[in-house]
């Protein structure tokens, strides 16, 4: 095939980053409209208290009979969301230890031919790749205002990314499928 500039496997550190910044920008992008009426009903309260003062009981009872509910249904929730974040982290970690494990095999059992070894293993790392552009896929916001305020956090940069990996004409063929991943 032709030359490219792939990182040599040696520059190729195994494991999953999975620490990420949301910048504030981002946050009140998603955010200002629930924070503006935050600030809007507090304001209204404070004014309602001090202008028209008011004498309103409300009886306990009720309050914590619903605040216990809600407390049981966020609970349920929270550990359902847990269980589905921890089972994808331990697919996803999987991915990554038979990768690793595919690799050894192949510098093991390919000793004699690093052309082949460098273009199976990279092969390996490309799906990998191409897996984690395609989980992170951000369709529904494409052609939006949104992705364009946000593209520096959101860009999906599969060229890019899977350039460095491929041969110009598998990266050609691969991206013209509908579901790169499994071709």
């Amino acid at each position: 095939g032709a030359p490219r500039s792939a990182p040599s496997l040696s520059a190729l550190r195994p494991g999953v980053f999975t620490a990420r910044t949301i910048p504030n920008r981002l946050m009140l992008s998603f955010g200002w409209r629930w924070l503006l009426l935050g600030a809007a009903t507090a304001l209204l309260v404070v004014v309602a208290q001090f202008v028209v003062p008011l004498d309103i009981s409300v009886p306990f009872l009720p309050i914590a009979t619903v605040g216990t509910a809600v407390a049981f249904y966020l609970g349920f929730k929270n550990n359902s969301s847990y269980d589905r974040y921890w089972e994808a982290r331990k697919i996803w970690g999987g991915v990554g230890n038979a990768s690793r494990s595919w690799a050894n095999q192949v510098l093991m059992f390919l000793d004699g031919n690093p052309a082949l070894q460098e273009s199976l293993i990279m092969r390996q790392v490309a799906w990998a790749h191409a897996l984690r552009l395609n989980l992170r896929k951000t369709s529904r916001h494409e052609g939006s205002e949104f992705q364009e305020r946000n593209a520096p956090w959101i860009r999906q940069d599969w060229d890019g990314q899977m350039g460095a990996l491929l041969d110009p004409a598998e990266l050609a063929e691969i991206s013209a499928r509908r579901n790169p991943v499994t071709h």
